[in-house]
């Protein structure tokens, strides 16, 4: 058991992960075993230990995105001695405040998303309940739920959806759950928990201690303050054997509107988006009736507006084939038989950006350009920067526009996506360029090409920075190489233990450390030297070894301890590790 310190900053967090992830697997293996009195046992446990509460506090005041943005009370941080007197202090049995509502933009919609902010001992709570509960309901999550689980994501379930239409095509439900975090019924919640006393109190106090908007508290009488570390969990416990209940309703051999089924509807949820496939119209009509029941004892219904039938092939409706799904357009096109490369039956499955997800980018873009850019008021300000050494508006305008490319092209790299990388660069350059026009009126284009775009060889736009002399460009998004994503295994859960496949698919894991699972995930879970997979049981060490035989640099490597006596010059540099 790790001792308390008395200093913030002398937290072995290390040996805290461990600690914490060891409980939790514990959790699993009783949750997969169906020992409840035992999984309640150890979240108890849990809950009420140092590691568990000083990583619950971590993750509120320092890992999270928003751990400065204030709630109701007004704290909008936590110096070090507040986080370790914090983290004596936080219990099951303390009283949450209610949760500040604030409002954002939704995505391609001119409404407005709410969202619950709590405080950050509210969310330092949160954290700690979700410690406990996460790894018992993951043992009973469909493998087919990607939406806010550790180990999986977005690309997941595109790629799960690509190997299943690739085939044949296929009739599509695309679904949406109308006000999911805000209908949700709070008796169906502590239901579908099915947890201890106090576990069950500190939730239901939780979800009903009401919403401070401007001055006015209102009361929580259903729904989920959407914003807070629990709300995901919450979120993915209420859908929970929704695809259980669907196959068994449509199982293989039954009829379904005259039509004899060959194989149950394939469902695919991302939190409360979520698409069912089918092979016949009939079917997912019946689906969509039979989900509508489905979610009506939780207080849910289906969006009439959002949600709708469609096909990957062929237009339904006079609308055009396909359907957008976590910001990917994924359609299947016909090809004949002389097609260059071969396809399966004649389909040609193709998943890449979508237009709103291309619109949304380069409107943030816009913006980024019309904030940054040279500006007669902001003169002084800019000159100032300049002459600290800071760099001037349009550096900074690039190191923005970097930022936001790097990230955008990052997600879709794994999908279809060069054309619309290449489109991205040339709209992006009618934008700049057209800004640079209006921003330099009395420049020539001649002057304009060489100040700004390189001399027109290539047309790369950049300037050179103040501070060191060397030139910042704007990265061209064609240059980002497409490497195709690796579907996850079936039945894995990041709660296995697996340290050798998390290791060498996320290069990280709890109580791995950091140098191990960087070279598992380079290496691809082999050893460097005989090329045969690393198993838990063989204990492994890093080496060092020479890069080139006529240079002085070396490299680490990760081996098998029994292969060490293959190095002739090696440096050995580490400890054997192995699963602890």
């Amino acid at each position: 058991m790790t001792a308390k310190t008395e200093r913030w900053e002398e937290i072995d967090w290390f040996e805290i992960e461990r600690e914490v992830f060891q409980m939790q697997k514990r959790i699993f293996r009783k949750s997969q075993g169906n020992r409840r009195n035992d999984v309640h046992n150890i979240q108890q446990l849990l809950t009420s230990s140092w590691s568990a509460r000083s990583l619950a506090v971590r993750k509120a005041a320092e890992d999270s995105k928003g751990c400065n943005t204030p709630g109701v009370d007004g704290q909008a941080g936590l110096t070090d001695p507040q986080k370790l007197r914090l983290a004596n202090e936080i219990s099951l049995h303390q009283r949450p405040q209610a949760v500040k509502r604030v409002y954002i933009p939704k995505n391609g919609s001119p409404e407005l998303r709410p969202l619950g902010v709590p405080t950050l001992t509210d969310r330092t709570l949160q954290h700690l309940i979700a410690l406990a509960l996460e790894p018992e309901h993951e043992a009973k999550f469909s493998p087919h739920m990607y939406g806010f689980r550790r180990g999986r994501g977005c690309h997941d379930a595109l790629i799960h959806i690509r190997l299943h239409i690739q085939r044949s095509p296929k009739w599509i439900l695309d679904a949406d759950i109308e006000k999911f975090f805000d209908r949700l019924d709070h008796s169906a919640i502590l239901k579908k928990l099915d947890t201890w006393p106090y576990m069950e109190t500190a939730v239901r106090r939780i979800l009903k201690f009401g919403v401070m908007e401007g001055v006015t508290l209102e009361p929580s009488e259903r729904g989920a303050p959407q914003g807070g570390p629990l709300s995901p969990l919450l979120a993915n416990i209420m859908l929970a054997g929704l695809e259980t209940d669907l196959e068994n309703a449509f199982q293989a051999g039954s009829k379904i509107e005259g039509i004899r089924l060959r194989r149950p509807p394939r469902i695919v949820l991302y939190a409360d988006d979520f698409i069912v496939l089918t092979e016949h119209r009939e079917v997912a009509e019946a689906a969509r009736t039979f989900i509508d029941n489905w979610l009506m004892p939780l207080g849910l219904r289906l969006s009439p507006t959002k949600s709708r039938i469609t096909h990957t092939v062929d237009k339904v409706d006079g609308r055009q084939a396909g359907f957008d799904f976590l910001g990917c357009r994924v359609q299947q096109f016909r090809v004949g038989r002389h097609a260059v490369r071969p396809y399966f039956n004649g389909l040609w499955t193709d998943i890449r950006p979508s237009r709103k997800a291309v619109h949304k980018l380069l409107q943030k873009c816009k913006e980024t350009i019309q904030k940054m850019g040279p500006h007669k008021r902001r003169n002084a300000a800019y000159k100032q920067r300049a002459e600290t050494g800071k760099g001037g508006p349009i550096e900074v305008m690039i190191i923005h526009l970097n930022r936001s490319l790097r990230g955008w092209c990052g997600y879709h790299r794994h999908h279809n996506a060069k054309d619309t990388f290449s489109r991205v660069d040339r709209e992006l350059f009618t934008i700049i360029w057209q800004w640079a026009k209006r921003t330099f009126p009395r420049r020539g284009r001649r002057c304009l090409v060489q100040e700004l775009f390189n001399g027109g060889s290539p047309w790369r736009f950049g300037v050179m920075q103040g501070s060191t002399g060397e030139p910042v460009k704007l990265m061209a998004a064609a240059s980002t190489p497409i490497r195709r994503h690796v579907l996850l295994q079936a039945g894995r859960s990041f709660y296995d233990g697996g340290w050798i496949y998390w290791g060498a698919r996320l290069g990280r894991y709890p109580g791995l450390p950091s140098r191990v699972g960087g070279l598992l995930k380079r290496q691809n879970g082999k050893c460097a030297l005989c090329q045969q997979s690393i198993t838990a049981q063989d204990r492994v060490l890093t080496a060092q070894v020479p890069l080139r035989e006529e240079t002085h640099r070396r490299r680490t490597i990760l081996l098998h301890e029994r292969c060490d006596e293959k190095l002739s010059d090696a440096t050995v540099t580490e400890d054997p590790f192995h699963d602890r």
